[in-house]
């Protein structure tokens, strides 16, 4: 994040935080990362925005030019059951960490920010935000987003939409297809969390965007016996390659092309001679410029039945 030129001078944003900052620190609308409920401060020396107003919750604070610190900051009250917490590695930037008491998470009270899965922490449970706009594009954060370990924080979008475009100083994994869109890990560090990497600690396989395989290949790391198409019959893979923690096996995947809607079938009755039995779904037929099929016949579960010879 940098500080730009023509910062406010005054101590209290249009629907952000309250005001009572130390004189040190000018509310800043340029901080990256910080929209929605937020606001920007730049402060000089060591001073924070939060040191001396407790309605303040705030970033650990960005080095940037002129000797000055940036910090996203929102309205403690938006969180009850939450305290600023500066101890979650890798929550920097524009996120903001919290502890929370009792089950609560900062997003439930508060919807302009995103957080982390969550990570226990004796009672509480450390979480790290970022602030968002839920209504802009298609991207909504999603705890079943597989992978996102840490601070990282996971999206599903639709069509082209990422969340870099709603928060501009997120760092986000490559997308991940998953089904109806595209499955991100997002952070605000600076760096790309990775995704779909953790080990698993039961008999399972995750995708896994760390094996490398030729395309169309898809990367599978899989604990103890399990295979990748034991959870996915329609994968086709190779055999497990043994990685580097002696625990896990590393497969490349390819899904099966999809089934012919007509194949043939030997429980067709009534073909004469060397004709042979073909059943076929939908509106498909089985005839080519080389086969030549007869009437069709009504088969079962809206099939459709047909005898073919070679000509």
């Amino acid at each position: 994040m940098t500080a730009l030129s023509g910062c406010s001078t005054s101590t209290t944003a249009q629907g952000g935080p309250p005001g009572g900052v130390p004189p040190t620190c000018q509310q800043d609308p340029n901080v990256a990362g910080c929209i929605a409920g937020a606001a920007g401060y730049s402060c000089s020396g060591s001073d924070s925005p939060d040191e001396s107003n407790g309605a303040l919750s705030c970033s650990v604070g960005t080095a940037s030019t002129g000797g000055l610190t940036l910090f996203c900051c929102i309205d403690t009250s938006a969180v009850p059951g939450c305290t600023a917490d500066s101890r979650i590695v890798g929550c920097t930037g524009a996120s903001i960490g919290f502890s929370c008491m009792g089950g609560v998470q900062p997003g439930q009270s508060d919807t302009s920010l995103v957080c982390s899965s969550g990570t226990p922490s004796g009672n509480a449970t450390l979480f790290c935000c970022a602030s968002y706009t839920p209504s802009t594009g298609t991207c909504k954060q999603d705890g079943a987003v597989q992978g996102c370990m840490g601070s990282s924080i996971g999206f599903s979008c639709t069509g082209s939409d990422t969340p870099m475009q709603v928060n501009a100083s997120l760092v986000c994994s490559q997308g991940t297809p998953i089904s109806g869109g595209t499955a991100y890990c997002c952070a605000t560090g600076g760096t790309a969390p990775p995704m779909m990497m953790t080990t698993p600690t039961m008999a399972t396989c995750i995708a896994d965007l760390s094996v490398m395989c030729m395309s169309p290949g898809v990367g599978y790391s899989c604990v103890g016996a399990a295979t990748p198409m034991q959870t996915d019959s329609t994968l086709t893979c190779g055999q497990g390659m043994l990685e580097a923690d002696n625990t896990t096996k590393a497969y490349c995947c390819n899904a099966a092309p999809p089934a012919s809607p007509c194949m043939p079938d030997p429980s067709v009755t009534g073909c004469p001679g060397v004709a042979t039995g073909y059943t076929c779904t939908g509106n498909a037929n089985p005839m080519t410029s080389t086969l030549l099929c007869g009437n069709a016949m009504p088969g079962a579960n809206g099939t459709t039945s047909y005898c073919c010879t070679t000509g």
